[in-house]
């Protein structure tokens, strides 16, 4: 059974490190600048981030749920009040292919 969960202090520094892992495999934007370390802290301390793990316990995806403070100055009309996104989603690149992040997005 998989469980999607808010992060845990002390998994802070594993997440990070899913995370450079990512940037050794990754075809996007990410780099050995982004995301940083603090970025995750920030978002830990924002009680936005999150963890996917699998029935052993191990973080197979993480990223942060965040309010969406740029879209704060556009005008528009929408139920939602309290607007969030879902941002550095990354999916450990050992667990890539399985479906995690589709499972993720379609939450």
């Amino acid at each position: 059974m998989l469980t999607f969960q808010a992060a845990f202090e002390e998994e802070i520094d594993l997440i990070y490190q899913l995370y450079r892992r990512c940037v050794q495999t990754s075809r996007g934007s990410w780099d050995d600048e982004y995301p940083t370390r603090d970025f995750v802290e920030q978002d830990y301390l924002r009680q936005g981030l999150m963890t996917l793990k699998n029935e052993q316990s191990e973080i197979v995806a993480a990223g942060a749920i965040t309010p969406a403070d740029e879209l704060e100055d556009l005008k528009y009309s929408t139920a939602l009040l309290h607007p969030l996104e879902f941002s550095r989603l990354a999916v450990d690149p050992q667990f890539q292919g399985r479906g995690y992040g589709k499972l993720l997005l379609e939450v």
